[in-house]
């Protein structure tokens, strides 16, 4: 099962937009020292070299700002996005005054920071860029220092244009590539972020609807129960200790006592005061003390690290549900295999916590589906909650099937992000 990139760990688009640009910069660095060392030694351009590698130069220096800028920033918004590619059309129309103007085959690269910001860029944005490239071109038609006519023949002027022409196309086909990966990639990322945002919103959906009817029967099953707690009482101190019925009796209070208990903890937990954090090892203790009242049978082989043993759980209502719920679903699905046996290994994994619940009977699906279960009279809550407590820390919960049972593996960091 993939993980959960954390939020933090996440950059925006707009960021995945600047780092392509920086990654093209410096193959136009490349390619302009390429083009004058060819220009001056090989061809022997009388052209003014100077201006041309100011303006390299500045290529340089703006590349290193770029690159700094774009691999250490999270989240970068159009306006930077608009101003770097500002940026390379000045520098492109500054490298192509002094090389000819428009008569430079190298021309058609105006139409690179178009393609480049078409599907990154508010429309407002994209047709800004266009309309610069496009004054550009025009003034570069006006305006240009001329390419030398030092060649004899115009068939070899023509050849060489016709080259320059090929090698632009060469370049500017590998840069629509690149930047046509990089925005698919950035068009995949947000449409698994809008499918896994629509699946948490039909889920989250149906589980408010839960705690909605769970706060209404907590209300509705609270005076019934306090009856139940009274009448068995009464039963208990009506029969003679050594009776029949005695300790069928006093396990029936015992079970009252368990529910009465989870509706005030229903009640209580729904405060909107945090509890205390609390060692992971007082946790664990206290589930498997209620474990053992809820299934008397149970028997549960826990280890738990002391490495973790004494680490401070800032959320501890969340890790005790979560807790209960899959060493409940792990007791009861190994009850068919000659007993309520399972087993619970708490142990480091980096700066938060492994936690691996085995059982002896057939497990549980991989991928359950919402409310269904495969226990009888299972509501198919169980398993849909602890992914929810898990994945909102920031951890991830795998289920799978091991030799002799089931095993539900979580890593969980064990500070919770804020605004969880």
């Amino acid at each position: 099962m993939p993980r959960a990139e954390p939020l933090s760990d996440r950059v925006s688009d707009g960021t995945i937009v600047l780092r392509t640009l920086a990654t093209l910069r410096w193959v136009a660095v490349i390619g302009q020292s390429l083009a004058i060392v060819v220009a001056e030694r090989l061809l022997g351009l009388p052209l003014d070299y100077g201006p041309l590698l100011i303006g390299l130069a500045a290529l340089v220096g703006f590349g290193l700002y770029a690159t700094h800028v774009a691999w250490s920033a999270r989240a970068a918004g159009h306006r930077a996005v608009f101003l770097h590619v500002v940026f390379d059309v000045l520098q492109l129309t500054w490298q192509l005054y002094w090389s000819g103007g428009s008569a430079n085959p190298f021309v058609s690269l105006y139409l690179l920071p178009i393609a480049l910001v078409g599907f990154a860029l508010p429309s407002r944005q994209v047709l800004a860029v266009a309309a610069l490239t496009v004054a550009g071109y025009g003034s570069l038609m006006l305006v240009h220092r001329p390419l030398p006519n030092w060649l004899h023949h115009q068939t070899t002027l023509f050849d060489l244009h016709l080259t320059g022409m090929w090698i632009n196309f060469l370049i500017s086909a590998g840069v629509i590539t690149i930047a046509a990966i990089r925005l698919s990639t950035v068009l995949g990322r947000q449409r698994q972020a809008l499918a896994s945002a629509r699946e948490a919103a039909l889920r989250n959906e149906g589980v408010i609807a839960v705690a909605t009817q769970a706060a209404a029967t907590a209300h509705a099953l609270n005076t019934p129960l306090g009856s139940m707690a009274v009448v068995a009482g009464e039963l208990a101190r009506e029969l003679p200790p050594d009776a029949p019925l005695a300790e069928d009796v006093r396990l029936l209070r015992e079970q009252i006592e368990v529910c009465r208990e989870a509706v005030r903890r229903l009640v209580a937990e729904s405060s909107p005061d945090p509890r205390e954090p609390e060692p992971l090892a007082q946790i664990v203790t206290r589930v498997l003390d209620r474990l053992s009242l809820i299934v008397p049978e149970s028997v549960v082989v826990s280890r738990l690290d002391p490495a973790v043993a004494a680490r401070q759980i800032d959320d501890p209502t969340a890790i005790e549900h979560l807790l209960m719920n899959v060493l409940g679903n792990a007791v009861e699905a190994s009850g068919g295999a000659g007993g309520y046996h399972a087993t619970l290994d708490v142990r480091p994994d980096g700066a938060g916590v492994r936690i691996e619940i085995g059982d002896r009977g057939v497990g549980l699906s991989a991928q359950p589906e919402p409310f269904t279960s495969s226990k009888p009279g299972g509501l198919g809550l169980g398993v849909l909650l602890s992914r929810m407590l898990v994945e909102r820390r920031g951890g991830h919960l795998e289920l799978r099937r091991v030799a002799g049972g089931g095993l539900v593996e979580i890593v969980l960091p064990l500070a919770a992000p804020a605004g969880s």
